[in-house]
């Protein structure tokens, strides 16, 4: 999809995409060693590409509906699947300078 190839060329080179499968438009990111800055800048440079991508549907352009969450892993009590669970993750947002 348009959406998945733009937050793939936006990633750094450790990072890695997958679909999370809650609906059409779910994605995670997983990021080793990422501190919140490095995920700040990530995030941002997600937010400018799909942003400023034209996602074609028949005669129609749809903007996507952006949101991200942050999960650290490991954690004692979550499996990988476990963390990916919507309810248990933090919602992440940019600051208003980023």
């Amino acid at each position: 999809s348009t959406v998945a190839g733009t937050i793939g060329e936006s990633i750094r080179s450790s990072d890695l995409v997958a679909h999370t499968g809650e609906d059409a438009g779910g994605f995670c990111i997983l990021m080793p060693a990422a501190n919140l800055e490095n995920v700040g800048k990530v995030v941002a440079r997600i937010e400018e590409r799909v942003r400023s991508t034209a996602i074609h549907s028949g005669n129609e352009i749809l903007h996507a509906q952006l949101s991200y969450s942050t999960a650290a892993y490991p954690q004692e009590d979550f499996g990988a699947e476990d963390l990916l669970a919507p309810e248990n993750r933090r919602p992440f947002s940019l600051s208003p300078a980023a």
